[in-house]
C-alpha cells in the first residue's frame, strides 16, 4: 500500500505538574479550584498571591516526556503527576488531569489541525455545525475553533464524563477562546441535532483499546481507552448514529491505529453503506486518522482512499 507522507509533524511538548497538595485531594476538586481562579487576563490566584500565569506558581517544573504516559504503567516507586501540561505546536496549551482526561498526542493534534483545515475551508457563509464526540480536553475544538474563527459556525463539545467536560471548559479559557465551543454532557450524539441540527463534520478520538490489549497506567481514565472485547464499541455506535444524520456533504474524522484498521472499515461499511473512506497518515508516518464521506472530501483530505 503506497501512502503519500505528510509532511512531518514536529513533536509536542510536555510538562508535567507537580501535586497541588500535599494529601490525598478528590480530582474534583481541583477542578473547581483551578476553574475558580484562571482569569481571562492570564492571571493566576496561587493560595492568595498572584502570578503571571500557571508556569510561575512555585513548584511546577516542566519535564521533557520522551514517549506518552499511557505506555509506561507506573512502577512501586512511580509518582503519578495530578496534572500534565501540554503546549502544542500552534502555541495552545492544553491541560489533562489526572483520572479524567487523556494526555493528547502528536496524532491527536495532527486531525485535529486536518479537521480545523476542513472546517475552514468548506465554511462557505452559511452556517457550518462541527460535532467533536467525546471531547475530553478540548483539544480538538479548540483547534476547529481556530479554523472557523472569522467563519459562520459552531463547534459542539460532548462528553459523557462530567470532570473531562470541566477541564475542556478550563481548556477553553486559558486559551483565550473568543466563541467558546458550546459544551454538553451528552452520550455520543444525543440529543445534539435536535439542538444544533445535522453536522457538517463529526471527529472523535475515540477508545480503540481491546480489552485484552488495555493496560492501565494510572493517570489516563479507563473510559478513555477501553473499547471493549473487539475495540469498537465506541466506533459501531459514532457510525451507526452518524448514519442519516451528517449532512449531505458531511465528513467524519475519527483518529485510528492501524491495528484495528480493518475492523473500523468494516464497520463503517455496516453502518454506513455506500459512504466513501480514506486513511489518514500522520507523525512518523503511521496511519492515524480516517475520513469518511462523499467521494470528492476523502479523495481531498485522505493520503489513499480506501473504497
Amino acid at each position: 500500500m503506497n501512502l503519500i507522507p505528510p509532511r512531518k509533524n514536529p513533536g509536542s511538548n510536555y510538562y508535567q505538574y507537580s501535586p497541588i497538595v500535599e494529601n490525598t485531594v478528590l480530582i474534583c476538586y481541583i477542578y473547581k479550584f483551578i476553574m475558580s481562579n484562571l482569569v481571562e487576563t492570564g492571571i493566576v490566584i496561587f493560595q492568595g498571591r498572584e502570578y503571571d500565569g500557571i508556569d510561575s506558581v512555585p513548584g511546577i517544573t516542566p519535564v521533557n516526556k520522551t514517549r506518552n504516559m499511557r505506555f509506561s504503567p507506573p512502577g512501586r516507586n512511580k509518582q503519578i503527576p495530578e496534572i500534565v501540561k501540554t503546549s502544542l505546536d500552534s502555541g495552545e496549551v492544553i491541560l489533562s488531569y489526572r483520572g479524567a482526561t487523556l494526555i493528547p498526542t502528536n496524532e491527536g493534534e495532527f486531525l485535529g489541525n486536518l479537521a480545523a483545515r476542513i472546517a475552514s475551508e468548506q465554511a462557505d457563509g452559511s452556517s457550518y455545525t462541527v460535532f467533536d464526540i467525546g471531547t475530553g480536553t478540548g483539544i480538538l475544538a479548540i483547534l476547529l475553533e481556530k479554523g472557523l474563527r472569522g467563519k459562520t459556525g459552531v463547534v459542539v463539545a460532548s462528553d459523557i464524563s462530567g470532570p473531562a467536560l470541566e477541564v475542556a471548559e478550563i481548556n477553553f479559557r486559558i486559551n483565550g477562546i473568543q466563541n467558546p465551543p458550546e459544551l454538553r454532557r451528552r452520550d455520543m450524539l444525543e440529543g445534539l441535532v435536535a439542538e444544533f441540527g445535522r453536522p457538517d463534520l463529526i471527529v472523535s478520538n475515540p477508545p480503540f483499546y481491546t480489552e485484552g490489549r488495555y493496560c492501565g497506567n494510572g493517570f489516563d481514565p479507563d473510559i478513555a481507552l477501553n473499547g471493549g472485547a473487539d475495540g469498537l464499541n465506541f466506533y459501531n455506535r459514532l457510525f451507526a448514529q452518524s448514519a442519516g444524520v451528517l449532512s449531505d456533504q458531511g465528513l467524519i474524522i475519527a483518529q485510528i491505529q492501524d491495528m484495528n484498521l480493518t475492523r473500523i472499515l468494516r464497520s463503517l461499511e455496516r453502518f454506513l453503506p455506500g459512504v466513501r473512506a480514506g486513511i489518514v497518515v500522520g507523525p512518523q508516518e503511521r496511519i492515524c486518522g480516517l475520513v469518511a464521506g462523499s467521494k470528492e472530501s476523502v479523495s481531498r483530505y485522505s493520503h489513499q482512499v480506501v473504497f
